[in-house]
């Protein structure tokens, strides 16, 4: 046990079906345990039709998630600064869990650390900043 909310165990699968999930996590740039973690949340919430905040709402996962970042890129106008919560509409983002927000955070990092047209501008009360540049410049920040 974890904490008195979380529990942590193991899980036997398949070879096969572990590099599936292993894909599918590095694709939301997820670690394995957390992606599994939220597909076996998401089914006992649609099996047992757990009351929550969100049964009426879109259920966000780690897809969602990420085609949300994706496209809130893709608007973003160079050399304009952003955090994690700027990719999300404000009702979005007050809907969402403390699991959800770190799930987008890792996805936002992941994707920065990948792409050339986004780098790391600051911090500002636990926030991360990040901007959208032009062209490559990470090679000349790494120098």
């Amino acid at each position: 046990m974890i904490n008195d909310k979380t529990v942590r165990f193991w899980v036997t699968l398949p070879r096969d079906k572990f590099e599936l999930l292993a894909k599918d996590a590095q694709e939301l740039n997820l670690s394995t345990n957390a992606y599994s973690g939220q597909i076996i949340t998401e089914h006992l919430n649609r099996k047992h039709e757990v009351a929550s905040k969100h049964k009426e709402e879109k259920r966000i996962t780690p897809q969602t998630i990420s085609e949300t970042i994706n496209k809130a890129i893709s608007n973003l106008e160079y050399g304009i600064s952003f955090t994690v919560k700027d990719m999300f509409e404000d009702s979005e983002w007050k809907q969402m869990t403390r699991s959800e927000k770190g799930v987008a955070a890792r996805i936002l990092s992941a994707k920065v650390k990948a792409e050339n047209e986004l780098v790391l501008d600051g911090s500002i009360n636990k926030a991360t900043i990040y901007r959208k540049v032009k062209g490559n410049t990470k090679e000349a920040e790494n120098k």
